[in-house]
């Protein structure tokens, strides 16, 4: 058995710590996350996540819902009938 450290190598991609910021679809809906972690939709705010403070996300409207996506990844479901964000 190989352990870890005879397993690693470096990268060949050069590290960049300046990446572009992230590009949704044209016509996608695009908000800004506030300082405080929420989003204002529907006439109310929404707690989405303080790691996210300052960056956008994308929501996604489906009937009674809104999924919150950063980047690819669904952060947040807001369920718009009972008021309530699902985990």
């Amino acid at each position: 058995m190989q352990t870890p450290a005879s397993r690693w190598r470096r990268s060949a991609r050069a590290y960049n710590p300046h990446p572009a910021p992230w590009q949704y679809q044209e016509g996608a809906t695009v908000v800004k996350v506030s300082t405080s972690g929420q989003i204002w939709t529907e006439r109310r705010r929404w707690n989405i996540s303080y790691a996210l403070a300052g960056q956008r996300v994308e929501m996604v409207r489906l009937q009674d819902r809104v999924l919150v996506y950063h980047c690819r990844t669904l952060i947040r479901e807001l369920d718009l009938a009972n008021g309530a964000p699902q985990p």
